[in-house]
């Protein structure tokens, strides 16, 4: 076994960071494995360097309606090229890892895309496509977890250890990054601000922050107004939004690992030939002080990855944590880590809390072992250009919601934003959306956008407004929520275009009767318009909001509705639904 054979590349395509954050675990469990290699995202490498290499593991989300993330684009194109023979790829071995949404119509296409193409050119596959699936209770590391350990076992056969150099399974992976810390009075001068040394990242300041819905409704959701100066955006796209933790999570943290916030800590990169890349300066300063490395890096309230709770059984001083920790890691013990960790959304914070040996024996310098980077959220602008110019709004239900657990769940972003004050700032950026809006205002919409779902119709119906204030009756929008004086978000400004004729505007409030109505039903009331809009009148349909149930309800509701007007069998419906999907006139955007 020579280092050249056991030579891996790990390519990743990430939109919001899970895929790199996957591929850079998979990367530092090869180096205590002897595999060795770099871990980039696909287009950080000449595409030419893949028709050299022997052995690579691609991690790629999808994203919108089954595209490829931003930093793989190019890679694909590459990929795609006629040009290409199909021996292209003979000398190299690969496995596909994909991370989806089951709740999208196109699941893991990326993935399954990339798989097949990569076999086209003469690739040698050498497990199958993994397909990690966000709606699965334990999350993508239900399918991560197993797809590496196969992933493990395939690649030694391919290059088997020499007898010098065992895997030892107990054997913690190389830290994330080097971490040194030194008093307050004994550091130099530290930057106050972070730098934006990425273009895309734009310094953004709250202007407005107003409670949508009223004070005695359960729900607090905000309409937050951004200034962005010189924001671009159209209508479906997303505003990506950086938070950071609550202050008293970043106190608890500072006081359970006995860190003074006011020291300052500085990363290194741990490996020199082929390092990680550090969090970038925009997000925090390197040095910085503890505190602000806490506040704007960790995520303190995300559920606990599996390694995290191998680390706490390595350390742990306690043989009853230790099998019990141990016992989560196991196939055996997966519903057991549900029970305990997911179905409560027990953040890894109170799970440290919760094995006391354990946090005492912890190192200071696992911290971004334990924890993961914070990721930035995704939020539909609900706002148009042409109507706010140099701003973007938002539609943000606070989470806030109790379990089992004794503290209620608070969602990390959005609480974050219900209590920034006027003039805070916050660092955006825009990311081109998953709906795609026919171009000409001619064109008939159905909308339905039940909760904050209705952001980006919002978007679009004013841009429509502004731009073309004479075309009224080509937008259906379906909204729907419990209560018209509780939670009737924009009620006025809906009022407003319905009496215009902008829109038609057809509500459906949940609890305001007797017997429950929702978006559904009040489409099969105007079943016949409805259809009339998408047999004849080349109407487009999108549906956002909450993937849980909505969504196929409201899809069901359109096969009703094709049988009931349209005369179709149930099959037929089905295919005619079917066909709206893959010519791009029936699009959904959800969130768990």
């Amino acid at each position: 076994m020579t280092f050249e054979e056991r030579s891996l590349l790990i390519l990743y395509g990430s939109q919001t960071g899970t895929a790199q954050e996957v591929a850079e675990q998979i990367w530092r469990d090869g180096k205590r494995r002897n595999w060795h290699g770099p871990v980039k995202a696909m287009d950080e490498i000449e595409p030419v360097e893949l028709l050299r290499q022997k052995v690579c593991i691609f991690v790629c989300s999808t994203t919108g309606q089954g595209e490829e993330p931003d930093n793989m684009k190019m890679f694909w194109k590459f990929l795609l090229q006629r040009s290409l023979p199909p021996t292209s790829l003979t000398q190299l071995k690969y496995a596909v890892l994909g991370l989806g949404d089951s709740s999208y119509a196109k699941f893991n296409f990326v993935a399954k895309r990339l798989n097949k193409r990569l076999a086209q050119l003469g690739g040698d596959s050498i497990l199958a496509v993994g397909l990690g699936d966000d709606q699965h209770e334990l999350g993508p590391d239900a399918v991560v977890g197993p797809w590496t350990k196969t992933l493990w076992d395939a690649l030694d056969k391919i290059h088997p250890l020499d007898g010098k150099s065992e895997f030892n399974p107990f054997e913690m992976r190389p830290l994330r990054y080097k971490i040194k810390i030194t008093k307050k009075e004994d550091a130099a001068p530290i930057s106050e601000k972070p730098s934006l040394e990425k273009s895309t990242i734009l310094k953004a300041t709250l202007e407005e922050n107003k409670r949508t819905t009223s004070p005695s409704h359960y729900q607090d959701v905000r309409l937050l107004k951004i200034s962005v100066p010189g924001i671009q955006y159209k209508p479906g796209d997303v505003l990506m939004v950086q938070p950071k933790n609550l202050k008293e999570n970043v106190q608890r943290l500072l006081e359970i690992f006995n860190l003074c916030g006011q020291d300052v800590i500085e990363l290194h990169q741990t490996d020199d030939k082929f390092p990680i890349a550090l969090p970038p300066s925009w997000m925090c300063p390197n040095p910085c002080t503890v505190a602000d490395c806490v506040q704007n890096l960790l995520d303190l309230q995300a559920i606990p990855q599996r390694y995290c709770l191998q680390l706490m059984a390595h350390f742990t001083t306690s043989e009853l944590e230790k099998e019990r920790l141990l016992e989560f890691c196991t196939p055996e013990g997966q519903q057991d880590l549900y029970s305990y960790a997911h179905r409560p959304k027990r953040g890894t914070l109170e799970v440290l809390e919760d094995f006391p040996h354990a946090l005492a024996a912890l190192p200071v310098e696992y911290l971004f072992d334990i924890f993961k980077v914070i990721r930035p959220r995704a939020f539909s602008i609900a706002s148009a250009l042409e109507m706010h110019p140099n701003t973007a709004e938002l539609l943000v239900a606070v989470v806030n919601y109790r379990t089992m657990l004794k503290t209620a769940r608070l969602g990390l972003c959005s609480n974050w934003m219900a209590r920034l004050e006027p003039s805070s700032e916050l660092s955006v950026w825009v990311k081109t959306g998953s709906f795609k809006f026919p171009s000409t205002v001619e064109t008939p919409i159905i909308c339905v956008g039940p909760g904050t779902g209705c952001a980006p119709f919002r978007s679009l119906i004013q841009q429509r407004a502004a731009l073309n204030p004479d075309n009224k009756g080509k937008i259906v929008l379906f909204f729907g929520c419990r209560n018209k004086e509780g939670d009737f978000h924009c009620a006025e400004e809906w009022k407003k275009y319905d009496a215009s004729g902008i829109i038609k505007l057809c509500c459906a409030f949940s609890q305001d009767q007797s017997h429950k109505i929702y978006v559904q039903h009040k489409m099969l009331e105007e079943s016949s318009h409805i259809w009339d809009l998408l047999s004849k009148g080349g109407a487009h349909f999108f549906v956002a909001g909450n993937s849980k149930n909505m969504p196929k309800s409201v899809r069901d509701a359109v096969v009703e509705i094709g049988q009931k007007e349209g005369g179709l069998s149930l099959e037929e419906a089905e295919a005619f639904v079917s066909n709206l999907e893959k010519s791009g006139r029936y699009q959904t955007e959800t969130w768990a």
